[in-house]
């Protein structure tokens, strides 16, 4: 019986060193370090997601295979990005002759312009000397009349003219000197040919610097891309 109480405060005492021992254990072991089935360890893992998305047609690398910055992980199936690609070439050259055609519109346009002018000029010419006629009866009212009507036709087809200059000129963002490659258009065009050619070269995932490859995807498998949230396919 004298026993007892001895054993009671042994278990007392004991007790709650055991939880802190067990949680001292938890922590340090649970806490910092990632078991694997496969025994192998590794902290501070990093998920690395694909910023395009598509089936994943090639995965290049083997679970807990070593990679160096720059290899290749996967590769997402790229024969959408291409089109887009082509697309984007084709609508970049076609927005570079376009320019050029309004150019030389331009400059074609100025021709027509001067020659407006000319036939102004001869049309008040030729109306003078009718108007001088007419008062002595020379030429006939109907031919006065004619002369007069061609003057304000060679004076409309000059305001003609000139408003088709303004149009072109509006179209080359008021400068008809302007570079083919300064022109707004131009600019657009080449910002979604290189937008497409990024998405184009991030169909290649690559490793971001050295490690271990683990979760390889699987082939076939969607990697999203990163637009409302990232779908990572793989970590390191």
């Amino acid at each position: 019986g004298g026993r007892k109480p001895w054993i009671r405060r042994a278990l007392l005492i004991a007790g709650p060193l055991l939880v802190i021992a067990v949680g001292a254990v938890v922590y340090v072991t649970g806490g910092r370090y990632v078991s694997t089935d496969n025994a192998y360890v590794k902290a501070n893992r990093v998920m690395i997601a694909a910023q395009v998305s598509g089936p994943i047609a090639e995965v290049d690398v083997r679970e807990n295979q070593p990679v160096r910055r720059g290899d290749v992980l996967f590769r997402i199936d790229d024969a959408p990005y291409k089109v887009a690609l082509a697309q984007a070439e084709a609508n970049l050259a076609s927005v570079r002759d376009e320019i050029a055609g309004l150019k030389a519109s331009y400059k074609q346009t100025q021709q027509q312009l001067a020659l407006a002018k000319v036939n102004v000029g001869f049309a008040e010419t030729e109306f003078a000397r009718q108007s001088k006629l007419v008062t002595t009866n020379a030429v006939s009212r109907s031919q006065y009349d004619a002369t007069r009507h061609a003057l304000d036709v060679a004076r409309q087809q000059v305001n003609v003219v000139q408003e088709q200059l303004a149009q072109i000129r509006a179209q080359l963002s008021g400068d008809p000197d302007i570079p083919v490659e300064r022109h707004p258009r131009y600019q657009a065009a080449l910002a979604a040919r290189d937008r497409a050619q990024l998405d184009l070269d991030r169909t290649v995932v690559r490793a971001p610097f050295d490690g271990i490859a683990s979760n390889t995807p699987e082939l076939g498998q969607q990697a999203v891309g990163a637009t409302a949230f990232i779908n990572p396919v793989m970590s390191l």
